[in-house]
């Protein structure tokens, strides 16, 4: 994992300035108010630097941002869809290397976008909240996935465990609480961040409605690309 972009949250720090609308807007999120999230805060300060860098723009009536990456993100972040392993007859073709490219070309694609908006000279710009949630739901849903997958144990922060519910953090923390009708286990790690290993989550998140479970690869080809990525990049 990239430790610099670590915090007691999850994978990408939060702006403290979005955090709060993190929270909020996060469980009913939907790919049209990313993609709109996106243009806005990032089509600015891409024309800007497409201009300074002497790149040629994109011709008449085409988008200036490609969001195909956003969105395999997205679909994978909240819909269980892992976009980074085929699931075509010819999977055999398929390598290991190149599930981890897949998954590392859209991540890094990602991480740009959120570092777009403060790069613009004329117009201050708000990171997208949609897309911090996205990417932290990603990191959250891979090691979700390898235990699932291995059998290996990881640690979730509350965080975490409520973007993949679809929750407000302040919900999934009432259920740590012992008179909860729908307990969930906490324990705090070294650093005082209340955690929730992946078993727990796993067994906590199939009984929440708006939680979906990854589509899993059948073959074992696939399986081994999966993991391969996820270890590559999320653990």
């Amino acid at each position: 994992m990239v430790t610099e972009r670590e915090t007691p949250w999850g994978y990408l720090a939060i702006p403290s300035s979005i955090r709060e609308q993190v929270d909020k807007d996060t469980p009913k999120l939907d790919w049209v108010t990313l993609e709109q999230q996106l243009r806005e805060s990032c089509e600015d300060p891409l024309y800007e630097w497409l201009l300074l860098s002497h790149v040629s723009l994109p011709i008449e009536n085409e988008p200036l941002l490609s969001t195909r990456s956003a969105q395999n993100m997205y679909c994978y972040a909240f819909e269980g869809l892992p976009f980074f392993i085929k699931k075509s007859e010819t999977t055999e073709s398929f390598t290991h290397g190149d599930a981890v490219s897949e998954m590392l070309f859209d991540l890094d694609c990602c991480l740009k976008m959120t570092e777009l908006p403060s790069s613009c000279s004329y117009s201050v710009k708000s990171p997208s909240p949609g897309l911090h949630a996205v990417i932290n739901a990603v990191a959250a849903r891979a090691r979700l996935d390898h235990y699932r997958l291995t059998g290996t144990e990881w640690e979730l922060s509350v965080h975490e465990v409520a973007l993949l519910a679809r929750m407000r953090e302040l919900s999934v923390r009432n259920a740590a609480s012992p008179k909860s009708k729908t307990p969930i286990s906490t324990s705090k790690s070294d650093e005082g961040v209340t955690i929730v290993e992946t078993s727990e989550a796993n067994r906590w998140l199939s009984e929440r409605r708006r939680y979906v479970p990854t589509q899993l690869p059948e073959t074992q080809h696939q399986i081994d690309a999966m993991i391969a990525a996820i270890e590559e990049w999320a653990l």
